[in-house]
């Protein structure tokens, strides 16, 4: 029992703010869903495209990464899924769409610190500040996320030409629409803060959330129920302890991590990347939390646990969100043919992330 309750305890540090994190973002994205907001974004990304669809994918990837900046990639994708879906009610595609927004979502967290909870692991182990730590991440994070989007669009090439074929009209705003926008620029700009005030980034999101519900009930507006995916939260608790143990018994902690030459650190991104994929980032990330510690190598764990987990359809929670959120009308696409794409680009991209973390260390 003594060599479960550390690992348990880790698992549910990482898991319950995450399921806090998510329920109130995948809230705020429901209630710009309903009020006609996430149309509106649709509506304009369309016309600023000129209704092209290979501008339309540029731009979706651009949002994409914005976001995943403002709210993290898993906050990034529950925003960006509801806009994809509205973007195919107007003839755009929806495949490339949804899976640029995992694979930029993904690659591009590594890039700044309130991206990707691991993050926050790297840089209070190495005691760096939030500006170094971007300073260090963001052109590989930068990289990977052209290597995955052009990776998509190479392979998807043929329904990203042309021009959307569907409705250029936007229904208006419902009420509730401009409480929702203010609610998700805040939450976007408490997360973009909270590093360098200490807070954990996603108890901003929560709060903001509580004050729009009560905004929002004030008003009268009605309230979609929240949806609490306990299904993620349960999955990376069990898998998190689970690796814990393992990672125990196989005394990982005592592991001193090669950060000398460039193959030593591509090896170390290809391990984390194997375990990410196959289980899941997060339990990688916290079983690995022992060795985030020790400069380069943590950079390179880093790349792997985050762009590598790209290689597995459930070695990301964002990718389960975007299957999730998507529904049975899209999941299966995003999902058919998965594994020819994403394995190689996955590793092209964590190694080309790790390869110049090592040539500006």
């Amino acid at each position: 029992m003594p060599a479960i309750a550390g690992p348990l305890h880790a698992a549910l540090s990482a898991s319950i703010p995450l399921v806090c994190f998510l329920t109130a973002v995948i809230w705020l994205a429901r209630i710009a869903e309903a009020t006609g907001l996430a149309g509106a974004i649709a509506g304009l990304l369309s016309r600023a495209a000129g209704a092209r669809t290979g501008r339309v994918y540029a731009l979706v990837c651009i949002a994409c990464a914005l976001l995943t900046v403002a709210l993290s990639l898993d906050g990034a994708v529950v925003v960006m899924v509801p806009v994809v879906l509205a973007l195919a009610d107007r003839g755009a595609p929806a495949r490339p769409l949804l899976l640029a927004t995992i694979g930029v979502a993904n690659a591009f967290s590594i890039a700044v610190v309130q991206g990707n909870p691991t993050n926050l692991v790297v840089m209070t182990g190495l005691h760096l500040g939030p500006a170094t730590f971007d300073a260090t991440m963001v052109a590989p994070g930068l990289a990977a996320a052209l290597i995955c989007a052009g990776a998509v669009a190479l392979r998807e090439r043929r329904s990203l030409g042309g021009d959307m074929g569907g409705p250029e009209s936007t229904p208006p705003l419902g009420r509730g629409a401009a409480v929702a926008a203010a609610a998700l620029g805040l939450a976007g700009a408490g997360e973009s803060l909270a590093p360098v005030a200490g807070i954990a980034p996603w108890w901003p999101a929560c709060a903001v959330a509580a004050g729009a519900a009560l905004c929002l009930a004030a008003s009268r507006v009605e309230l979609p129920r929240p949806a609490v995916p306990w299904r993620i939260g349960l999955l990376v608790t069990a898998l998190a302890t689970a690796l814990g143990v393992a990672a125990g018994a196989a005394g990982i902690s005592s592991l001193r991590l090669p950060a000398g030459s460039v193959w030593a650190l591509l090896a170390v991104t290809a391990a984390a990347a194997l375990v990410a994929a196959v289980v899941n980032n997060l339990p990688a990330a916290v079983a690995a939390g022992a060795l985030l510690h020790t400069g380069p190598a943590a950079f390179a764990v880093l790349s792997g646990v985050s762009v590598g987990a790209l290689a597995g359809t459930r070695g990301s929670v964002a990718t389960l969100l975007v299957c999730d959120l998507a529904g049975p009308g899209y999941a299966p696409a995003i999902r058919e043919g998965y594994l020819r794409l994403w394995p190689a680009t996955a590793a092209v991209a964590a190694s080309a992330a790790t390869a110049l973390v090592w040539a500006m260390s």
